[in-house]
């Protein structure tokens, strides 16, 4: 009876076919190349048309800082220079990229470079990416837009610091109505990025909604 082939012989077949394997592999790596993997953009995390109540419009220019900018310049040349000023200074902090979307009831009147300030409804967040995670959270301590970082133990009405917002750990939430009009700021800083969102006269279950969606893309 003829016998299967030896210990040696197996080792041999199964060597050859490693070696096979390995050339088409680096054959087939040398035609196309592997998809590169990086950080999301701020866009991508940014406020959503399904994050925010029915009936608000997106701003013209919303989506990358720089055509946000460019769209203030004539009809508000103050919050122009004001936005332009402030995206150079965090860029000068490390900031590699940035978007802002701004969602209105008006868009004739409430699309202006102090976010948050037009009248009516609104939800607007602004999303910044940092180099690297340091800079976000250095960033983060300085605070953004005139609108200082709390320290933990502050005591203010409507503000919440820390991670009883349920936005991490480096985050604050001043979440308070006044004479009717609702207000809801959120700031906290996930990994290399940096965000905040402004809502004006929404239902707190709303504007809450809203940070939780931005907050769940850049985790």
């Amino acid at each position: 009876m003829a016998q299967g082939p030896g210990y040696a012989e197996v080792v041999r077949r199964l060597l050859l076919t490693l070696v096979a394997a390995a050339t088409l592999t680096a054959a087939c790596s040398g035609d196309a190349s592997l998809p590169v993997v990086g950080p999301p953009s701020p866009q991508d995390i940014a406020l959503k048309a399904g994050d925010v109540p029915p009936g608000l419009k997106l701003c013209a220019g919303s989506g990358p800082i720089d055509g946000y900018i460019a769209s203030l310049r004539s009809k508000d040349p103050d919050g122009y220079a004001s936005l332009q000023d402030a995206w150079t200074a965090l860029k000068g902090n490390g900031a590699d990229a940035a978007a802002i979307d701004a969602f209105v009831e008006d868009p004739t009147t409430a699309c202006t470079g102090t976010l948050g300030a037009g009248q009516g409804k609104s939800a607007t967040s602004f999303v910044i990416r940092y180099k690297d995670e340091g800079s976000a959270t250095t960033a983060y301590k300085r605070g953004l837009l005139n609108f200082p970082t709390p320290q933990q133990n502050q005591q203010t009405p409507g503000l919440t610091v820390g991670t009883a917002t349920g936005l991490g750990a480096n985050s604050w939430v001043y979440d308070r109505s006044v004479n009717g009009k609702a207000a809801y700021l959120a700031f906290w800083q996930v990994k290399q990025f940096d965000v905040m969102i402004l809502a004006a006269d929404l239902d707190p279950v709303d504007s809450r909604k809203a940070a939780d969606a931005v907050y769940s893309r850049a985790r």
